[in-house]
């Protein structure tokens, strides 16, 4: 089930030339925020440990880890 997915708000009535990645930044920041707090799950600290630690440490965005590490697709056109 998905709350909310990056390609979501890309195309459609959004502003043309903008990076579709930029539609993940929001759910970025809510996972860079959960993160922080240890609000991860199991299958995150099993599977992503140096990706968990790298947001943790500020080194990697949310974005960046949603990208890298929960849906490689999501926002990005393929």
């Amino acid at each position: 089930m998905a709350y909310d997915r990056a390609d979501w708000h890309s195309g459609g009535d959004f502003p043309a030339g903008l990076p579709a990645e930029n539609g993940g930044t929001h759910i970025g920041m809510f996972l860079a925020w959960a993160i922080q707090r240890g609000l991860e799950g199991a299958f995150h600290r099993e599977e992503s440990a140096t990706a968990l630690a790298a947001v943790q440490a500020r080194k990697m965005t949310g974005r960046e880890f949603l990208f890298s590490q929960c849906d490689e697709n999501s926002g990005r056109e393929t």
